[in-house]
């Protein structure tokens, strides 16, 4: 065997012979190409019936086939072995491919599977997905190459390593970035940068060891970290022919019935493996000494928590997919933290009659950003006597008003991660919702609280979109909460800090307070009528946290507002009686 073996194009063939004879040749991958008809060939040693995918409708393949050429010339000026470099580059974007479920802002592959396809690949999209993979992935798999032999590139990693003073790679590094830039997808940088195991960063570490050390390192694996372009065994990429086998063992023995080895190909294995490594070592970190002031400390610890937190919830959405592709039925699935600590998944019909979510912790840490003027935080909430997690401003706004509110008996952060597969492309999707609001009359709320309606993009949209109508099936609500006026949430959080018990006073003094203000009048009028404006005060602002009290919100509040005892003398919390809640600010 000198390579791969493939079919040939029967048009070239006949054009050459007079006859369309069927042709097997070896072929290497980056000659799979029949420029003139538009033809990819694929593998002969699969079992399956086809000889070549249609790519007429893909021209950016027949574009990247004459590219690879001068991919080859700039190799050959570097002296490096271009099958090696197309090799790295093939392992690097075909790990992208089985990652490529969970994300959401790819939209060209599904676009390019479909058209090799015939248009649609409908219930055939996993036997599809091994089949098309390669021609799929090629234009990709060419541009990385060139990216690779870029020596401007090798720069931007020695940059991002620390150069001579050595430093960790960042998460958000210049060659992540710029690679994802040449590739036309500005969103990938951020999500290869956290992909560690991957051929990618190998290739990345053997650059930086071989800018350090000119020379070579001495012992046993010397000569693979002095050559970046060596592929790992873990590292290639299955065939077409061990992709379907693993399908047709499927077939035999759905569901359940699989085995994990045989369904969960290698490279996606060794990633979940490799992920809870991570976050087990993470997580060890945080019990060491920890040294330094506090806030250097308590900073050191969010940012570790967050990344492990990050870590386990890659893990469960992988998990997922591997169940998925496993044939688990997955419509509406709901993935949390019970009280107990251990990961739970149940259908969604069946969590909302069993799960009490406002008593669950976070099953996804809001993360800690450098640099970003806000934080995650915890809300004391008057409703449960209990800390809710918050992650934005807006939410923290949202959680005053949600706990402002009579109805509400329960509040959680991010409590529950759903995931369900998406029609249009059969891929995973996944949304953990950043609130929940238990309601007095059973029912439950979930809600995100973006700081603009635009906030979070199509994504957000769409996901939205699935989780209100699964809501409604139940009786529930799913909503994006609008942001506040800028002055309802001003004086929103005056009130909060009065929100504690300790503010009610004496049940005689609420008294003379309900008295005083039975008629509308100024507030400080009406509380210097009862006593010492310094004790009284506090007592008022809690009772117009609690309701007990009513007045406009929609102005500052001052000394002059207008303060009532409600028209029903009973809570008007969370009616908004005078006021417009929702604006811009």
């Amino acid at each position: 065997m000198v390579g791969p073996v493939a079919f040939g194009c029967r048009l070239c063939t006949a054009r050459r012979t007079g006859e369309p004879a069927r042709v097997v040749r070896y072929a290497a991958r980056w000659e799979r190409v029949c420029v003139r008809h538009g033809r990819w060939a694929l593998d002969a040693d699969a079992d399956q019936p086809l000889e070549y995918l249609d790519v007429q409708g893909v021209p950016e393949v027949g574009v990247a086939q004459r590219s690879w050429w001068g991919v080859v010339r700039r190799a050959a000026r570097a002296g490096v072995d271009a099958g090696e470099v197309f090799g790295l580059a093939y392992a690097v974007v075909a790990r992208w491919w089985e990652g490529a479920y969970g994300w959401e802002q790819e939209e060209i592959w599904p676009r390019r599977l479909h058209q090799v396809a015939g248009g649609d690949a409908g219930s055939d999209l996993e036997w599809w997905r091994a089949v098309g993979r390669d021609a799929v992935i090629f234009p990709e798999v060419v541009a990385v190459a060139d990216a690779l032999l870029d020596p401007v590139m090798a720069q931007l990693v020695w940059a991002d390593s620390g150069g001579e003073r050595p430093r960790a790679l960042p998460a958000d590094g210049q060659f992540c970035r710029r690679l994802g830039e040449r590739l036309g997808k500005q969103w990938l940088g951020p999500l290869i940068a956290v992909d560690y195991g991957c051929p990618l960063l190998a290739w990345m570490g053997s650059v930086i060891r071989l800018r350090r050390h000119p020379g070579g390192r001495p012992g046993p694996y010397a000569r693979f970290d002095e050559n970046p372009w060596w592929v790992r065994q873990e590292h290639r990429p299955s065939t077409m022919a061990a992709g379907l086998r693993v399908l047709s063992r499927e077939k035999k023995a759905p569901g359940s019935g699989t085995n994990w080895r045989a369904v969960v190909p290698a490279e996606q294995r060794f990633l979940i493996t490799n992920l809870l490594g991570e976050a087990e070592e993470q997580l060890q970190q945080l019990h060491g000494a920890q040294v330094g002031t506090t806030a250097e400390v308590a900073r050191s610890m969010l940012e570790g928590l967050s990344r492990g937190s990050d870590l386990l919830d890659q893990v469960l959405l992988r998990v997922m997919v591997a169940a998925v592709n496993a044939g688990v039925r997955l419509d509406m699935e709901v993935a949390f933290s019970s009280p107990a600590g251990q990961v739970t998944q149940l259908s969604w019909e069946q969590a909302v009659t069993s799960v009490r979510f406002e008593e669950l912790a976070p099953v996804s840490a809001f993360p800690v950003v450098p640099g970003r003027r806000w934080g995650p935080g915890w809300w004391w909430s008057a409703t449960t006597g209990r800390h809710v997690v918050h992650g934005s401003a807006a939410m923290r706004t949202q959680l005053m008003l949600l706990d402002r509110d009579p109805a509400v008996t329960g509040l959680a952060g991010r409590p529950v991660r759903f995931a369900w597969r998406d029609e249009t492309d059969g891929r995973v999707r996944s949304w953990v919702p950043q609130l929940f609001a238990r309601y007095a009359d059973g029912t439950g709320l979930f809600a995100d609280c973006p700081s603009s309606p635009a906030s979070g993009g199509a994504r957000a949209q769409r996901a939205g979109a699935v989780l209100e109508a699964a809501c409604a099936r139940v009786g529930w609500a799913y909503q994006r909460l609008e942001p506040l006026l800028a002055v309802v949430a001003g004086n929103l959080r005056w009130l909060a800090g009065y929100r504690h018990p300790r503010y009610r006073g004496p049940s005689g003094l609420q008294a003379a307070l309900v008295e005083a203000f039975a008629v509308s009048r100024p507030l400080l009028e009406g509380a210097a009528s009862v006593g010492d404006p310094l004790q009284v005060l506090p007592v008022v602002y809690h009772a117009l946290w609690s309701g007990q009290l009513a007045a406009g919100l929609d102005e500052p509040l001052h000394g002059g507002s207008l303060v009532r005892v409600p028209a029903d003398g009973g809570p008007e919390r969370g009616s908004g009686a005078g006021i417009d809640m929702l604006g811009g600010e």
